[in-house]
């Protein structure tokens, strides 16, 4: 009997190569970011691998990993040198890599604001300032010099008025320039309290004892003058030479040991205003 064998040769295609960006392309470079784009090579790939690295830092990738391009660089160094690395992933596997430098740009150098002035009102505090040069808009914060919250606002120029505040209370603002590459030099300007002693009735409630004093005085405040958060100053002509957080209580026991003699204003400041009395130290 004769047997005939038939041999049966399947073909198989080899699958397609992957293959990596010609060109990597780099634009739009600022101090902070950047973009990149490349030709989409042949066959498209399903994704692609981005890793973007300092000289001296540890390599970031891009995650989820992009479709196509371009692509975002964000949060860069400003003047840094990059190296941005791209492979493509396809059904058949990775690409080569390839990769691209660039350096950003420097940080913006505009300057803070200059001429800041305060103007007050019975319920206004109004800021105005000479304007930064290069600079695209400010922010401005406002609050009282005991750290309370009063405002803060985004403007195009460096002028605002805030309402709703005290002649009696001391506030502190501050200015800040928005430059485009991303820096924000600040400057601010204290508005002082108007000092409270043309009112009788609270000259005489805050008491002051002993008056000449030596080594101890003990100050008194009504109730709504002792809560915590407010401070005593007690000053020379010259300076502030003691200073002392509200404890909370009625009673504030001021110690003078090693004050030279002389006179001194003992200045009482809290969210009720600002009060100052006089202290003759022997």
């Amino acid at each position: 009997m004769l047997l005939l064998v038939a041999l049966v040769v399947v073909s198989f295609g080899a699958a397609a190569q992957c293959n990596a960006p010609a060109n990597l392309i780099i634009t739009n470079v600022t101090s902070t970011s950047a973009t990149l784009s490349f030709p989409v090579p042949s066959p498209t790939p399903v994704n692609y691998v981005i890793v973007y690295q300092t000289a001296s830092g540890a390599g970031q990738t891009i995650n989820p990993a992009p479709t196509a391009p371009p692509v975002a660089l964000a949060n860069l160094l400003p003047g840094t040198v990059y190296t941005v690395t791209v492979t493509s992933y396809c059904a058949s596997g990775f690409s080569a890599t390839v990769n691209a430098s660039f350096t950003t740009g420097s940080a913006s150098t505009c300057p803070s604001v200059t001429n800041l002035v305060a103007t007050r009102t019975a319920s206004t505090l109004s800021i105005a300032a000479t304007a930064t040069p290069g600079a695209s808009g400010y922010f401005i914060d406002c609050a009282t010099t005991l750290g309370t919250p009063v405002g803060s606002v985004a403007t195009a120029t460096p002028q605002y008025t805030f309402t709703g505040v005290s002649l009696s209370t001391a506030y502190r603002v501050c200015v800040s320039s928005i430059c485009p590459g991303g820096g924000t030099p600040v400057a601010c300007i204290t508005s002082p309290a108007a000092v409270l002693a043309a009112r009788p009735a609270l000259e005489a409630a805050i008491g002051l004892a002993p008056n000449p004093a030596s080594q101890r005085a003990t100050l008194t405040l009504p109730a709504d003058w002792s809560r915590p958060g407010g401070e005593v100053l007690i000053m020379d002509v010259q300076r502030v030479v003691r200073r002392l957080s509200l404890p909370g209580t009625a009673r504030v026991e001021l110690d003078l040991a090693g004050l030279a003699p002389g006179l001194y204003a003992v200045q009482v400041r809290t969210s009720q205003g600002t009060v100052a009395k006089r202290l003759l130290v022997q």
